[in-house]
């Protein structure tokens, strides 16, 4: 009899052994709270108080890059930054972040219906990570991490968001006032007077009048500018009236009065001038196509100098496009890629649209005749004509006529 409690009591306690060396696991369905990033539900596993989550799951929803191959039982990727490789080999016992290497042990890791799932305390040691697990409440968090690529991700989305909820759409106007024919449309005075004084020459007066108007349907512009002094005084009187013509594309404006010519040598001329040149100095100079390829279905960015910033997503083969505003002047265009692991691609294009190139398919003339002023005073006349063949290209030609 004592021999039969003695081998039920030796079996019972060899029994309780095994059990506690290999454990009950059990699957448990938690919420994973990571600030900045949002939460969502996993199932861990818990052997005692050991816990351990689905490593390809968690990685990937906080934004840690990672490929898994399940017949090495090994992760590869990199860690907010591609100069930060890693490698976690559970065949191998043996995990690598840049030049760290990290010993595994078998407890490190379980293998449950083909899913990897590593210990808690070990993914939170190896990434540097605060994970908290709240037994009572079935919840683990993770505190913010400022430099994580998954929290810039997320932040960047919620400002695209918040600009194009902010952004200004104009409406079409129900009324478009003509303009109207009138003799006298009011006018505007200004004027600016300053003295000069040095020790090594003599006093200098300067004055600047400006006066401006409409008159008989036209703008009328006048200026009178000069200095007053002992030797060489020096004066200025300009004058034009401007007729635009809204209706004809082929006669856009006549100007008579003080013209600048244009041609191969400019000269100042009073006469008349006609053109099909625009009212307004141009400062839009077209629209340019931006399209290259990137990593498929990643978010790209567009800031330009000159310009508003534009979004826009690669498609399924890494294509992106952009219609870009193109200005006169200089500038520079920065396009980014983002992706949630923190991987970066950008383009750089610096732009420089001088003001005498015009948008292609466009033809300008000009024909300026009169008597040129302060010189000889002999009578003059110019032709100009200019094609814009390309965005890089506009050809032109000039005839001059002087009188001598």
């Amino acid at each position: 009899m004592k021999c039969k409690k003695l081998l039920i009591f030796f079996l019972s306690l060899s029994f309780c052994s095994l059990f506690a060396q290999t454990g009950v696991k059990e699957r448990i369905p938690v919420e994973l709270r990571v600030a900045g990033i949002g939460n969502t539900g996993i199932e861990v596993i818990v052997v005692d108080t050991t816990l351990y989550l689905p490593a390809i799951t968690v990685l990937s929803f906080i934004g840690i890059k990672n490929s898994y191959s399940p017949e090495e039982l090994k992760i590869e990727g990199f860690y907010k930054t591609t100069s930060a490789p890693y490698e976690i080999n559970c065949s191998a016992l043996e995990a690598r972040l840049k030049k760290i290497r990290v010993q595994l042990t078998s407890f490190d890791y379980l293998i449950e219906d083909g899913e990897l799932f590593l210990r808690m305390e070990f993914i939170k040691n190896f990434f540097e990570l605060e994970f908290r697990y709240n037994k009572r409440r079935l919840v683990i968090e993770l505190s913010r991490v400022a430099d994580l690529p998954k929290v810039k991700y997320v932040e960047r989305q919620k400002r695209i968001e918040h600009i194009e909820a902010r952004k200004i759409v104009l409406p079409q106007p129900d009324v478009t006032l003509e303009r109207t024919f009138s003799i006298y449309d009011g006018g505007r005075l200004s004027w600016n007077v300053f003295n000069r004084y040095s020790k090594r020459r003599t006093p200098s007066h300067h004055y600047n009048l400006n006066f401006g108007s409409g008159l008989l349907g036209g703008d009328l512009y006048m200026r009178l500018y000069g200095i007053e002094r002992e030797r060489k005084p020096f004066q200025q009187f300009r004058t034009q009236w401007r007729v635009p013509i809204f209706e004809q594309p082929l006669i856009r404006q006549i100007t008579i009065g003080d013209v600048t010519t244009g041609g191969i040598e400019s000269r100042l001329v009073r006469g008349v001038e006609i053109t099909n040149r625009p009212f307004q100095q141009r400062y839009l100079f077209g629209y340019e196509d931006y399209d290259g390829y990137f990593n498929p279905n990643i978010d790209v960015e567009l800031k330009n100098t000159q310009a508003d910033y534009e979004y826009s997503k690669t498609d399924t083969s890494g294509k992106y496009y952009f219609n870009v505003p193109i200005y006169y002047g200089q500038g520079i265009l920065d396009i980014k890629s983002y992706d949630p692991w923190g991987f970066q691609e950008s383009e750089r294009y610096r732009m420089n649209v001088p003001y005498t190139l015009i948008p292609p398919g466009t033809a300008e003339y000009s024909i300026v005749g009169g008597k040129t002023k302060y010189t000889l005073k002999r009578y003059s006349s110019t032709a100009n004509v200019q094609w814009g063949v390309t965005s890089n290209l506009t050809i032109g030609s000039s005839i001059d006529y002087i009188d001598f």
